[in-house]
């Protein structure tokens, strides 16, 4: 995939990343398959996110970008190990947090502590709870910063504030 071309309800953008706009459009209608119980598989739905995750506008880029390169998600999705693949899907700069609520039930939580942003999902596996409160803490940015966000990102990325948390361990 890399940086490609991405469909949009306006245009075809290429050669990423795309101005912001857009990219949280797009993140909102992934947001809204999800929602809808999309019949889209979970691997389709995935792949787009990491494909968006590449194209992330200007700062952006440093939060969106996976712990993973393209080659080992794709190993990932292959081998059906949906839930490491969308674990991959987050920045070393997010925190993320599971419990299992009802004995089914599997809660994630998605953060961003710098920019104080989170995103909570609840669903009946691990890959979409998980890649559900990705996109949920993503458009929190949008919704908490708005046209905002460069001059609040900037000056973290340059004091670099941001914490890098080491990669989710299984125990």
């Amino acid at each position: 995939m890399g940086r490609g071309k991405i469909l949009t309800s306006e245009k075809f953008v290429t050669n990423g990343p795309v101005p912001p706009e857009i990219w949280f459009k797009r993140l909102q209608w992934v947001w809204e398959k999800l929602n809808a119980k999309s019949p889209d598989s979970c691997e389709a739905i995935l792949r787009h996110t990491f494909h968006l995750s590449q194209l992330a506008p200007g700062l952006l880029q440093d939060l969106a970008k996976p712990r993973v390169d393209e080659a080992t998600f794709e190993v990932l999705i292959e081998a059906g190990s949906l839930e490491a693949a969308s674990i991959g899907l987050l920045a070393n700069y997010a925190v993320l947090t599971m419990s299992k609520s009802d004995g089914v039930m599997v809660k994630a939580i998605v953060a961003l502590p710098a920019l104080s942003v989170s995103g909570t999902a609840t669903e009946n596996d691990i890959a979409r709870a998980v890649l559900h409160a990705w996109i949920k803490c993503h458009l929190a940015i949008n919704s908490r910063y708005g046209a905002s966000l460069e001059t609040v990102i900037r000056p973290i990325l340059q004091g670099k504030q941001f914490e890098q948390h080491p990669r989710p361990t299984e125990h």
